[in-house]
């Protein structure tokens, strides 16, 4: 969350009213208060009763203006845009509570430069060029801390000592490739943190473990081979996980095994995946939304992908989005579809034939129904599914279908000879000394022997 420190009611009356800004802002002004600064060129805003807000964006500015200038009372100052290179020694402030410095050229901060900000609790450090951060930097009453998008190689092991009740932190896009394994010990109360883009390709097995309340975690566009799952474990209370855009290129069980607790999960813009094995997400029981989008070698999700977290009498999934992916065949079985409040099927090579017709009685919303594209069979090459009639949908017969066929009958034969064997086996077996016997006489050459009685006297012959 970037921290944009403009007051949002001003905006809100602009856009209905089309009153100028000065107009709004002195009338916010003599409603809630006096909102003054002596700082030239910057404008004065009311976040609400007797808190001013002092935006000085894009003036140039080479230094934060001193605080004898500011509002009394102030509550938020916003310097972003500028020109600001190193921060010294801010003055102190016991008023201020938000301060923008983003999208500056800040290459330097003294190690005791926000000592005198006793009620800050958030602070942007976001787009400048920062490549160190000092050791024990922030106090402890920071709630927000945002250092993206910098050049910052090595984070202090200390440097969150202070800062035992930030609740968001946000490092992405800066080159470190490594974490120190203690780095989160002191933030117990830490609920969103987003390590997106900073190189990672492994993380230690027990990170994640001090960060009780961790709800929401991003890891997205790094370099992980496979998902880790062990660390990921380690964040006990975690909701909401992205891997977009790492290059995991197979999915199977063990991916997400013992992260029941995953609500959200995000799998999208990864260029490697390939297939989604069975028994994937099986152990989210308590998954209500998955994004896998714009994964353009991802052909295959297995049937039994989300085999044990849905049956007839309870669900939590509600939300699926499967856009633009290499998807050609998806079983209703996967997931009872038709029940779920979102479902977006748009932008996949399909194959329209009697196994995409349940998408036709799905009853989706309008805009994510058409756009549901067919790649297949020819004759709907290029066709809405939902403009075809379902009486011309149907499974034909192809090579592949008369090769199952043919297997199928091979067993069948192959099984009935096994069993014939079998048996002509057992009886020779229980008939074993007969069949010798027989065996040994043919072997001598003897076998019965017949005799004729002959008479006792010769017969003459008669003339």
């Amino acid at each position: 969350m970037r921290f944009r420190f403009i007051n949002i009611v001003v905006f809100i009356c602009l856009a209905t009213s089309g009153l100028p800004l000065t107009r709004a802002a002195d009338k916010s002004a003599d409603d809630d208060g006096s909102c003054e600064t002596k700082v030239e060129n910057c404008r004065c805003f009311m976040a609400g009763k007797n808190r001013p807000e002092l935006e000085c964006t894009r003036e140039k500015l080479k230094h934060i203006p001193s605080a004898s200038l500011w509002p009394e009372n102030i509550f938020a100052l916003d310097v972003s845009m500028n020109v600001i290179k190193n921060i010294d020694v801010v003055d102190s402030n016991d008023a201020l509570e938000y301060l923008d410095l983003a999208s500056n050229q800040i290459e330097s901060i003294s190690p005791h430069a926000f000592d005198g900000l006793t009620k800050l609790r958030g602070l942007d450090l976001s787009h400048n060029e920062l490549v160190a951060i000092p050791s024990e930097l922030f106090n402890n009453q920071l709630l927000t801390l945002n250092l993206s998008y910098n050049k910052i190689e090595i984070l202090p092991k200390d440097m969150l000592k202070k800062t035992t009740y930030l609740q968001e932190l946000r490092i992405a896009h800066n080159p470190l490739r490594m974490l120190e394994p203690d780095l989160f010990q002191y933030s117990g109360q830490l609920k969103s943190l987003d390590l997106s883009a900073i190189d990672l390709f492994a993380i230690k097995e027990d990170i994640f473990h001090y960060l009780f309340e961790m709800s929401e975690l991003d890891l997205s566009d790094n370099d992980f081979m496979v998902v880790p799952t062990t660390p990921l474990r380690s964040a006990r209370n975690l909701q909401i996980l992205k891997l977009n855009g790492n290059p995991i290129s197979i999915l199977d069980e063990h991916s997400f095994i013992k992260m029941s607790g995953l609500q959200e999960l995000y799998l999208d813009d990864m260029k490697e995946l390939i297939e989604i094995k069975e028994k994937t997400f099986s152990y989210l029981y308590n998954l209500r939304k998955i994004s896998i989008s714009n994964n353009p070698h991802l052909s295959y999700i297995d049937n039994h992908a989300f085999y044990g977290i849905f049956n007839r009498s309870w669900m939590a999934i509600q939300e699926a989005n499967l856009r633009a992916n290499r998807l050609s065949y998806l079983a209703d079985t996967t997931l009872p579809f038709c029940n779920l409040t979102s479902l977006d099927l748009r932008e996949n090579p399909w194959a329209c034939d009697c196994h995409i017709l349940w998408a036709k009685y799905c009853h989706l919303r309008p805009e994510l129904t058409h756009g549901i594209i067919c790649a297949s069979p020819s004759k709907f090459r290029g066709d809405d599914l939902m403009l075809i009639d379902h009486t011309e949908i149907h499974c034909e017969h192809s090579q592949m279908y008369a090769e199952v066929r043919l297997m199928r009958l091979f067993l069948i034969v192959f099984v009935s000879f096994t069993l014939f064997f079998i048996a002509l086996v057992f009886v020779l077996f229980i008939k074993r000394d007969v069949f010798m016997k027989w065996w040994s006489n043919r072997r001598r050459g003897t076998g019965a022997i017949y005799y004729v009685k002959a008479h006792s006297n010769p017969i003459e012959p008669e003339f």
